[in-house]
């Protein structure tokens, strides 16, 4: 398989967008184009022109706006029974105005029966007759063939059958898609190896759902068998749980496998990052390639390991797909990683220093710690120990059931007093804003933070009322971005506690 070629087709504008978390508009899908433009995304499947008011507007602004890739509008075959030149559906393919369309037919013999309430034959005629209508009107078509594999299992000549009607009407590419993510690999590839014998001069896709947790293994599989099409989602966002992701499948591909997308992979990170902002569904943290801990590193002996041989805990070079290499600080680290931290962050410290003990057992004792946590407890040990601000007794969240949280924050700043009352969407909403204001009178440059992520979690093993929470934050000011986290038993004061550090950090490290 080493420099096989295969060529990724981008379906996240579409596919992903049936994401229940997906809140994509024009603006954002034109954003999520571009980027995969300047990727040099193959093709880019723009969405179902007709289907909603979004996409329809969408390929009429994209219209000349793609430079390196070609954008591509979905639909389906005609309706049983209507002429394909009478089917509104495919006459919005053609007033999309763009090269290549993709068109989606059934091929699954009870699907056909039990959704479209036809017969087998019918369903074959209106495959061929769709895609030789848009092929006559010089339109490339792409053949979604949808539960093929399913249909496959079940009855493997009509399964054939539909590809050679889309053949027969022009189709240049014969996509094969595990629509339900039912199937194994072993059978993927066998599948497709036979559907390679059946039409050898026909180029095959894979489009591949997760719903088994087998999409990546799934699309390699194809590929081994024939497949040269790559059809996914930037994340895996999808329907139900999603499609194979492009940032997952395509560096497996190249660096497992040795197959040639053509893409920069060290742009991957990015790519994931900048299209889970648009479409407000974050890189799950542990995602392969692209979660900020993939590359990530937290019990002592592994720190140790690492710094010692690139090569010891982690697959391949983080550089390679745009991430880098990091260390967690925990109650599990030992001295290497109070080393890696003062390094981190730019503090002198050599295991001789009377306080290097004393930090390996507040660390211990701290149990978990985010960036802006390390960088205080240096700060505390070997530095002034002075933060920028405090937050004095008296401030409080007002949260009464029915009526918008109020937060009052009094903060010291050089020995002066600042304190404002504001309402926001919740308790920690409200105290944020409020203290955001009351330290904007010295700080104005604390209005540049956002907060990029709020999770609340329950350490393992913990439950009940009184249970200790976890909070996480990611904040971010401009090009920056630090990490806040924060333990206790009190929900609310912990929030306060990992956006205090988490500004405090902030400051220290910018005036």
């Amino acid at each position: 398989m080493k420099n096989t070629k295969i060529i990724p087709y981008d379906t996240t504008l579409r596919d992903g967008a049936q994401d229940p978390r997906a809140r994509l508009s024009v603006a954002k899908k034109l954003a999520i184009a571009r980027r995969l433009d300047e990727w040099g995304m193959p093709y880019i499947e723009g969405g179902w022109p007709g289907a909603n008011e979004i996409d329809t507007k969408f390929f009429q602004e994209a219209r000349g706006v793609l430079q390196n890739s070609q954008l591509i509008a979905f639909g389906m075959t005609a309706r049983i029974g209507v002429r394909p030149e009478n089917d509104d559906g495919l006459n919005m393919l053609l007033k999309s105005e763009t090269r290549v369309v993709t068109l989606v037919g059934k091929t699954w013999l009870q699907n056909v029966k039990r959704t479209l309430r036809t017969e087998g034959l019918p369903n074959l005629e209106t495959i061929q007759r769709s895609v030789e209508f848009l092929t006559k009107e010089s339109r490339e078509v792409f053949f979604d063939a949808e539960h093929w594999f399913d249909g496959f299992a079940q009855d493997p000549q009509y399964a054939m059958e539909a590809l050679e009607a889309a053949q027969a009407g022009g189709a240049r590419v014969l996509a094969l898609c595990d629509t339900r993510g039912s199937c194994i690999p072993e059978f993927i590839y066998k599948a497709t190896r036979l559907a390679k014998k059946r039409f050898p001069d026909m180029q095959l896709g894979i489009h591949a759902h997760n719903d088994g947790g087998l999409a990546v293994i799934n699309t390699i599989n194809a590929v081994k068998a024939g497949a040269m099409q790559v059809q996914g989602t930037i994340n895996g966002v999808g329907e139900r749980t999603g499609n194979v992701d492009l940032c997952v499948v395509l560096p497996t591909a190249e660096f497992k496998y040795g197959l040639n997308s053509g893409l920069d992979m060290q742009q991957v990170f990015d790519v994931a990052h900048f299209v889970a902002r648009q479409n407000e569904i974050p890189v799950p943290d542990n995602n392969p390639y692209t979660g900020i801990n993939a590359f990530r590193h937290k019990a002592g002996l592994h720190a140790s390991g690492q710094q010692r041989d690139d090569e010891a805990y982690q697959h391949i070079n983080p550089a390679s797909v745009g991430n880098s290499t990091s260390f967690v600080q925990s109650e599990q680290g030992g001295s290497t990683n109070v080393e890696i931290m003062a390094k981190k962050h730019g503090f002198e410290l050599n295991r001789n220093d009377p306080a290097f003990i004393l930090l390996v057992q507040e660390m211990k004792k701290l149990k978990v710690l985010g960036d802006a946590q390390e960088f205080l407890l240096l700060h505390k040990f070997l530095g002034s120990g002075v933060e920028p601000f405090d937050v004095l007794d008296g401030s409080r969240v007002i949260d009464t059931r029915g009526l918008t949280p109020e937060a009052h924050v009094r903060v010291r700043v050089n020995g002066d007093t600042h304190e404002e009352t504001t309402l926001g969407d919740g308790p920690i909403n409200a105290f944020d804003l409020a203290l955001k204001k009351a330290l904007s009178q010295k700080y104005p440059q604390i209005n540049n933070i956002e907060i990029d992520d709020y999770t609340v979690t329950l350490p393992q093993g913990e439950s009940g009322s009184a249970a200790e929470v976890e909070v996480y934050v990611r904040l971010k000011a401009n090009e920056d971005t630090w990490t806040s986290t924060v333990r206790g038993t009190d929900q609310q004061r912990t929030g306060e506690d990992a956006l205090i550090q988490g500004y405090n950090y902030y400051l220290l490290k910018r005036t």
